[in-house]
């Protein structure tokens, strides 16, 4: 009787699946293959570099140490990107009142380590985004809010090739909870959407409308703010504002006839159909979904997700709930 049933399982989540070049750049990592690194580094734009990076760091053992190497730009930023890692790691993930003065501490030793070589990259790569933006994130992390983080944005700007993650950060940092406010948000969210060389940069708005959701269902004290933001969230005119800017997107994107990093295209599709799946719009986010295809990104589908902490079965729940098939590792007898 029981070999009638079928157990079907989700795929173990692969880190490295949404970059070709990602396996074979851990491997390098670990390896402390150099010169590899280096190479692969130089094969992809710079919003791919990014992600890239982030991917490799991230996943490193917590143990480990990339040596500092003072003349190699591209080394550097990996360095600093690895830092960056190890102070969110100090940190934890908890709320401001749950973290120890040591992990404070040691957040900002690691923060300012990153600081210190990205600030040397970029000046070795004035060229180069990539930098940049892993330094305005490492600003974020030690609550820096100089005229300093200023001056990197000045110097994105002259860069030749632009990252979608560069502003990312930047609007972060100028957010309520960091070192802004709601206003500075959408300034920079506004302006980078509107300038953006492809129409997958139109998604810092929904990541922006993300973000303000999260700042009122989590850190604002004011009833009478979060009762505002509330009524307008569940309008038919918020809805219809999100209607409006997801079709724009998709005309932009059919339109558009250069080439998108692969990275921008996921964040797009992660964003815009993470906003709409949240609104309850099964019809917008489904096509988006659609596109993610199995490379789940914990951002920001973590927070439409409950129970399980398995990131692909939650992913094929949230396929489902818009009519989509999951994705299925197995079908072995129960």
């Amino acid at each position: 009787m029981f070999g009638l049933f079928k157990s079907r399982k989700p795929p173990e989540l692969d880190p490295f699946a949404s970059n070709p070049f990602a396996r074979e750049g851990f491997e390098a990592l670990l390896s402390n293959d150099n010169a590899k690194l280096v190479e692969l580094y130089k094969r992809q734009h710079a919003s791919d570099r990014y992600s890239w990076i982030l991917t490799i760091t991230s996943n490193a053992p917590d143990d480990f140490d990339f040596p500092y190497h003072a003349e190699a730009p591209e080394l550097l930023t990996i360095f600093g990107a690895l830092m960056i890692s190890k102070a969110s790691k100090a940190r934890g993930y908890g709320v401001a009142s749950t973290v120890s003065d040591d992990a404070v501490r040691d957040m900002f030793s690691y923060a300012q380590s990153a600081y210190d070589a990205l600030e040397v990259a970029a000046t070795l790569a004035p060229k180069d985004s990539v930098p940049i933006a892993f330094n305005i994130r490492a600003a974020v992390l030690a609550s820096d809010n100089s005229n300093h983080v200023f001056e990197l944005v000045e110097h994105l700007h002259q860069t030749t090739e632009p990252t979608l993650f560069a502003p990312v950060n930047y609007l972060i940092h100028q957010q309520e909870k960091w070192m802004g406010s709601h206003e500075k948000m959408w300034q920079i969210a506004n302006h980078y959407s509107a300038t953006g060389p492809n129409p997958c940069w139109k998604a810092l708005i929904a990541f922006a409308k993300i973000e303000e959701w999260l700042w009122f269902a989590a850190f604002e004290d004011d009833r009478d703010l979060k009762k505002a933001y509330s009524d307008r969230r569940f309008s038919q005119e918020f809805k219809d504002e999100i209607a409006t800017l997801d079709a724009e997107f998709w005309s932009a994107l059919k339109d558009f006839d250069g080439e998108i990093p692969e990275s921008e295209k996921r964040f797009a599709h992660d964003y815009f159909g993470g906003l709409s799946f949240k609104l309850g719009d099964k019809a917008l986010a489904r096509p988006h979904m659609e596109a993610i295809g199995p490379h789940i990104s914990e951002l920001p589908w973590i927070y439409m997700s409950a129970g399980s902490k398995d990131l692909m079965k939650n992913w094929n729940n949230l396929r489902k709930q818009v009519g989509l098939e999951g994705f299925y590792a197995d079908s072995n007898d129960g």
